[in-house]
């Protein structure tokens, strides 16, 4: 998280949780191809449902003569190029050479109705056409609050039905994230009843202030990140229609780091759930990105034994999250994906086990396997969560 931008959501795998997208030349077989013309067939929204139930709604669009795929927003957008033209295949190249395969098929009037998203490892998601975006029907109310002398905006999404409601804050991830640079977590929370408050980052979107740049010496930056989130949860607490005593924190990647800040600022956080977010130093997190290839785009050949190894043979400087973790006392759910190459996951979760026991916390955590820093791509990704939520008795059903 040093200086990089990740996002969990959107096409995750390479969005969300997104950075600088590598360009590179069309395949000489499409040469000749009329580009617009065919970019001008595949343009318009598709609805991709994951296996866990969460759902990801895509636009693809032309822009100067070259065809993005993009969430709504212009953080999310990334670069497509055609690999066959007459098969309607296009390819966006990741850092380090991955690719992510988009299929465009026709249907019997020769219309293009379906989209299907092939990721590195072969999962497949296939998206309809012409879905309504806003399938839900969550009431959305504009909101904006003071943070240590900036205003901050965003949106608050209350679900269908009578509250008081659960709610949570989504925190931010690194990166200039924006409000709806999470979506794909949306629909299935608000379906549960649960409220949702988002906003633009500090110094992005329409929020003041200045971008917080996080690096091995500016630890302060953490603590003023916290407090926007905590005057977040205040401005929550405002509204009738949010229960107060069941107000909790959602954090992506850098979220783990924030979200105990914001709970040793406060006493009324219900509850924590923590997607991809590391338990080690700010500097222990940096190499291991340096150790797995994720910094410089070139994954490495090491193994994970490998790797813990060096972790252990060096010292870490940076945000140590060690005197804000052991005072979580609420209940925290912390998922991981064993293939991250962003968060050392071995190590985070060798410190939940440690101060689980030794501080009494109350911590659960989940580790899917064929999943790497983007954890919505788990199986159970919502299904644990919502265990958690009733377990815990802050949802119901």
């Amino acid at each position: 998280m040093l200086i990089k931008i990740r996002r969990l959501p959107g096409l995750i795998i390479c969005i969300l949780f997104a950075s600088t997208f590598l360009a590179t030349q069309s395949c000489a077989q499409n040469s000749k191809v009329d580009h617009i013309k065919l970019f001008n067939e595949v343009e318009g929204g598709y609805n991709f449902e994951f296996p866990n139930g969460g759902k990801l709604f895509l636009k693809f669009y032309t822009d100067n003569g070259i065809l993005y795929g993009s969430q709504g927003t212009e953080e999310t957008r990334f670069q497509l190029q055609i690999l066959d033209a007459k098969k309607m295949t296009f390819v966006h190249y990741k850092s380090g050479g991955a690719k992510n395969n988009f299929e465009f098929s026709r249907d019997q009037q020769n219309k293009v109705t379906k989209c299907t998203f092939i990721a590195p490892d072969g999962m497949k998601l296939v998206g309809l056409r012409g879905v309504n975006k806003n399938s839900s029907k969550a009431r959305v109310i504009p909101i904006e609050f003071e943070s240590e002398g900036v205003i901050l905006k965003g949106k608050l999404q209350i679900p269908e039905g009578k509250g008081p409601f659960p709610s949570a804050v989504l925190v931010h991830g690194s990166g200039k994230v924006r409000r709806d640079g999470y979506s794909i977590l949306y629909e299935p929370y608000l379906s549960k009843g649960i409220a949702i408050l988002s906003f633009d980052k500090r110094g992005v979107g329409e929020s003041g202030g200045t971008f917080q740049r996080i690096s091995l010496y500016n630890d302060d930056r953490f603590i003023l990140l916290a407090k926007d989130v905590s005057n977040a949860v205040s401005k929550l607490k405002s509204f009738d229609e949010i229960d107060p005593l069941r107000i909790g924190l959602i954090g992506i990647s850098q979220g783990g780091w924030i979200m105990p800040i914001v709970n040793s600022l406060r006493n009324d956080i219900a509850f924590i759930i923590s997607q991809a977010g590391p338990t080690v130093s700010f500097g222990e997190e940096n190499y291991y990105s340096q150790l797995t290839g994720e910094n410089s785009g070139t994954l490495t050949k090491m193994s994970q034994a490998e790797i813990s190894k060096k972790l252990r043979e060096k010292d870490h400087i940076g945000f140590d999250p060690m005197p804000y973790l052991i005072k979580m006392k609420q209940p925290s759910l912390w998922i991981y994906g064993a293939k991250d190459i962003s968060v050392p996951v071995p190590e985070s979760v060798k410190i939940l086990n440690y101060i689980k026991p030794k501080y009494n916390l109350n911590i659960e955590y989940h580790v899917y396997e064929n999943v790497g820093h983007a954890v919505v791509l788990g199986k159970t990704f919502f299904s644990d969560q919502f265990d958690f939520l009733k377990k815990h008795k802050i949802i119901q059903q």
